[in-house]
């Protein structure tokens, strides 16, 4: 944003400009009947005016007027593009790491279908694992790549823990029910 304040508040549509410029470049197109001027040459003007004051022989003030070129001003150009470039990229990345995230967040299926990626057999199927269980065990999985057999007693284990708890809930609904509760 202080990139975008500093340039006049002209950034953000710096790069759009920019292509939809360089797209109509050598077609000798015009928009509404005016011809396309370059968003480039617009915010970094690259010809300028310049008026160059030199004591005449007469003790006058000579005054001419040149075409100055601003040589730093192409490089500003192609570099404040190339930002404006880098910022989506990294604006589309974020986005797709965000849905990404939510997905594995909202959908339990898709946690469950990663982690049974990096787990080959059926030791997943007997485990009855939220969107949540399914991502720390994948990065549980993930530190215990180079020792196999690790995993699987892990696994075993982890079933094994899982059904006593959910056999305890079991019995405690089973005992509220009774009770009337």
């Amino acid at each position: 944003q202080t990139t975008h304040w500093i340039l006049n508040y002209k950034f953000f549509p710096y790069g759009l400009q920019v292509i939809e410029y360089i797209s109509y470049q050598g077609q000798g197109h015009t928009q509404g009947g005016d011809s396309v001027h370059d968003p480039m040459c617009e915010l970094f003007p690259t010809e300028v005016a310049c008026n160059i004051n030199i004591g005449s022989t007469t003790g006058a003030m000579d005054r001419t007027n040149f075409l100055c070129i601003l040589g730093n001003n192409l490089f500003n150009q192609k570099y404040f593009f190339v930002l404006w470039l880098w910022w989506v990229m990294l604006l589309t990345i974020s986005l797709l790491g965000l849905f990404y995230r939510w997905g594995r967040i909202m959908v339990p299926n898709f946690s469950r279908y990663l982690l049974a990626r990096k787990i080959h057999g059926t030791q997943l199927q007997r485990l009855n694992l939220s969107s949540g269980d399914c991502f720390v065990l994948e990065m549980v999985l993930d530190n215990m790549t180079q020792t196999p057999q690790l995993i699987d007693q892990m696994l075993d284990e982890l079933q094994k823990k899982l059904t006593e708890v959910q056999r305890s809930k079991l019995h405690w609904k089973i005992a509220e029910v009774e009770d009337g509760y």
